[in-house]
């Protein structure tokens, strides 16, 4: 993977950004002119492109849904939020970074700077395999999401031939007045899907972990530093070693620590939308999922169909932004344990240091973490800090979501059986009755003609 000073990220990866539309903007220096403006052109155009797609997008999911959200049964109504919010993201993306690019690059380039000299060979080697990885992960990703796309549109169809045996099947057409002729073919809605959702997916994964990959390499940093101010902070060390030289390693600890932190600064005011989003996407993905396992049936052949549609799409993708998002707070997690853990050791060496110079120094730097809490975790940009506490309210939120839907989903079955039980019963009663006033009546007119013809009783 090259050498241990090689960039962070390799060429390669953002010459896929560019050409992927994520990345606008030269890596390096360019006095072309006419080649910037190609490259801000194509992503203009991936922009342009994926809007008309959600123009269509929009005909069709208004179309099925023309009864009005407010009358959907919940379950399925959550899954048609997930679906607008799933396939809007990409426009919000690209625009954003489109806007963002050259703050991106400053990013990168800041990220590589202040680790330079804080991470190790290996470390950085790890880095560049971990955003190879990323890409591949990435493409899996973007593979099965068009294939889980094409499978849903399948079953969908499968289902609408068992209802009505005269459907034309994949040739089938069905009327979308945004593209020219107004009608539009299964086969061509499943192409055009397909590369959406493609996209689509590809848009929710690589940015996220293009961040994770920039947050592990501070989290290294940070983990270095606190290494080596644990090793400064044992007993031995402190009554054996010079005054000078323990306070010159610790100011030259607090000088790096103070980069990386900036660093994370850096990162949250520039990816603060990134992080953001990919937070919501964290609650929304377990709450989509959960949603399709507990949907029920609507009653609208169109929203049926829309789900039978979307059911494998939503299983797969929610379930890879599961894995994802565990993997990004993990990460994020980790960096602030680490970026927090020098708090410790510098206490340790302020309570077990023999000399005031080296008490003073440890006092100042522990003093100066205390002060700038907000760059010790990722925090888009002060809107929430991804700390342990945070994911563990995260996950409670997520399964309080779960067991209450699960209880309501439970009532509602009791309640439902009660009520066909209520209904059986009625129906019985009901019978009874009729036969009892059959009975009355038949006896009633035998009573009636024994009556007439003087038959005795």
């Amino acid at each position: 993977m090259g050498p241990s000073n090689a960039p962070l990220i390799p060429s390669y990866i953002l010459i896929l950004w560019q050409a992927t539309g994520l990345l606008p903007q030269f890596v390096s220096p360019s006095k072309n002119v006419h080649l910037k403006r190609l490259l801000r052109a194509w992503t203009l155009l991936i922009i342009l492109v994926f809007c008309y797609f959600y123009t269509i997008e929009l005909n069709v999911f208004i179309r099925t849904y023309r009864v009005g959200l407010n009358k959907l049964e919940f379950f399925t109504m959550i899954l048609c939020i997930y679906r607008e919010f799933f396939f809007i993201l990409p426009i919000v993306m690209l625009i954003f970074l489109f806007v963002k690019s050259e703050a991106m690059l400053r990013v990168v380039k800041i990220v590589d700077d202040v680790t330079l000299g804080s991470l190790e060979g290996p470390q950085r080697r790890t880095i560049r395999w971990f955003h190879v990885g990323s890409w591949v992960y990435a493409a899996v990703v973007v593979v099965g999401a068009a294939y889980a796309n094409y499978a849903g549109i399948e079953l969908m169809l499968a289902e609408m031939k068992l209802l009505f045996p005269d459907d034309l099947g994949w040739v089938g057409e069905q009327r979308v007045v945004v593209i020219p002729g107004g009608l539009m073919s299964y086969r061509l809605m499943a192409i055009i899907y397909g590369h959406a959702v493609a996209y689509t997916a590809y848009c929710w994964t690589v940015p996220p972990l293009f961040l994770v990959g920039m947050v592990l390499a501070l989290g290294y940093g940070f983990a270095n530093l606190g290494a080596e101010l644990k090793e400064i902070s044992k007993q031995s060390n402190l009554k054996n070693s010079f005054v000078f030289d323990i306070s010159r390693r610790i100011s030259r600890i607090r000088d790096d620590h103070r980069q990386l932190r900036s660093a994370v600064n850096r990162v949250n005011n520039t990816a603060a939308f990134i992080i953001i989003l990919s937070t919501i996407g964290d609650v929304i993905m377990p709450v989509s999922l959960v949603s399709q396992f507990l949907t029920e049936e609507p009653k609208e052949l169109g929203a049926m169909f829309t789900n039978h549609c979307m059911k494998y799409g939503v299983y797969f993708f929610s379930a890879c932004t599961i894995v994802q998002g565990i993997l990004r707070i993990s990460v994020f997690v980790w960096m602030h344990e680490q970026a927090s853990s020098s708090k410790v050791h510098l206490r340790k060496i302020v309570l077990s240091a023999l000399e005031s110079g080296v008490k003073d120094i440890a006092k100042q730097f522990e003093e100066e973490m205390s002060e700038d809490e907000d760059s010790l975790s990722i925090s888009g940009n002060g809107f929430f800090a991804i700390t342990k506490h945070f994911a563990a309210t995260l996950f409670g939120v997520i399964l309080t979501y779960y067991l209450l839907i699960y209880e309501t989903k439970d009532e509602k079955n009791d309640l439902d059986e009660l009520q066909a039980y209520q209904e059986m019963t009625f129906v019985k009663l009901t019978a009874q009755i009729q036969g009892l006033i059959n009975h009355m009546n038949k006896s009633s007119d035998h009573s009636l003609l024994t009556a007439q013809l003087n038959i005795p009783g």
